[in-house]
């Protein structure tokens, strides 16, 4: 029996269609800000009923909501609702802090933001 596999983890046979988990897709700022960009517009539509139908499960983190603080407010409601949708929470770890340092030492990034919790999150409950 073949097997073959749509977009965004649909398998099917035959004889009948099987759903698999939902892909696991960390989003970070520039996805969210795409739904409001006319060049990414169209694309992350494409994501977000993905997201909305349950075949593609959001990834958020903590340094989203710090990139997010100035956002503007159709941003930042879009956020609200990944939350809302369930999208599972990263939270910063002694180890992706000792990887941002020495990611910094080796000069692959820039300091550009500080890392703080921020209350919008830490009003909101998440998946663990």
């Amino acid at each position: 029996m073949a097997l073959t596999y749509g977009l965004l983890g649909i398998a099917r046979t035959e004889d009948e269609e099987v759903s698999l988990k939902p892909l696991r897709l960390y989003l970070d700022t520039s996805v969210l800000g795409g739904a409001f960009d006319d060049e990414f517009e169209e694309d992350t539509a494409t994501l977000l009923a993905a997201i909305r139908g349950g075949t593609v499960l959001p990834v958020l983190s903590e340094q989203l909501d710090i990139e997010l603080l100035e956002a503007p407010p159709s941003v930042r409601r879009l956020l609200d609702e990944l939350i809302e949708l369930g999208a599972e929470d990263v939270r910063l770890s002694s180890e992706t802090q000792a990887l941002a340092a020495a990611y910094l030492a080796a000069g692959v990034v820039t300091q550009k933001i500080s890392c703080r919790r921020t209350p919008h999150r830490a009003s909101n409950s998440f998946q663990s």
